[in-house]
């Protein structure tokens, strides 16, 4: 795995991690648009979103026992739904100057891994299709393209399209690069 020094790098629960850390990613990346979340800029909108059962963010970091660390990355689950749906949608986004260097490989298997087959069953990804460093990413994850959604998502004063990715309960993580770059090329199409 991807390390930074001699620590790995972790996807830990937001919950567990000092709200000022989480803070000062959103002030970093402020300019940062995901397609369907928003990192919370302050610490009033983090107790928000930590309190909705719909939610679950972890916080990308290098290692879990650090006493002060830099929140690399952030990880969510969005549409968190119990029975009998039990899935959820992921997005995930990293810090400006981390970009590139496998924070996504290194941290979201073990996320993904915690929760496929225990409390979810199907976790669901919806890309805009210019997006092609999400969709390798998805990819290489083993998350599975399954199509396009038409004019699915409000964007620049109009509608715009999203690929739709899943991976469910008993699939494979984390495929050869080969195989991403193969899914990247067909949702390019």
């Amino acid at each position: 795995p991807l390390s930074d020094g001699d620590e790995a790098l972790v996807a830990l629960p937001a919950a567990d991690l000092a709200v000022a850390e989480l803070v000062e990613f959103a002030a970093r990346n402020a300019d940062w648009h995901g397609e369907r979340f928003a990192v919370p800029p302050t610490a009033e909108a983090w107790a928000y979103v930590l309190g909705d059962v719909s939610q679950r963010w972890y916080g990308i970091v290098a290692g879990e026992l650090a006493a002060a660390r830099e929140v690399l990355g952030i990880v969510v689950f969005t549409r968190w739904s119990g029975p009998p749906w039990r899935s959820a949608e992921i997005g995930f986004g990293v810090d400006r100057t981390m970009g590139g260097r496998g924070l996504i490989q290194a941290s979201v298997p073990e996320v993904l891994r915690r929760h496929l087959g225990v409390d979810l069953q199907r976790v669901e990804a919806r890309v805009h299709p210019d997006n092609g460093a999400a969709a390798r990413s998805l990819a290489r994850l083993g998350v599975s393209l399954e199509g396009r959604l038409r004019g699915s998502i409000d964007a620049d004063g109009g509608r715009a399209d999203q690929d739709q990715w899943a991976i469910v309960a008993g699939d494979e993580l984390t495929p050869s690069v080969i195989i991403a770059d193969q899914a990247h090329d067909e949702s390019s199409r």
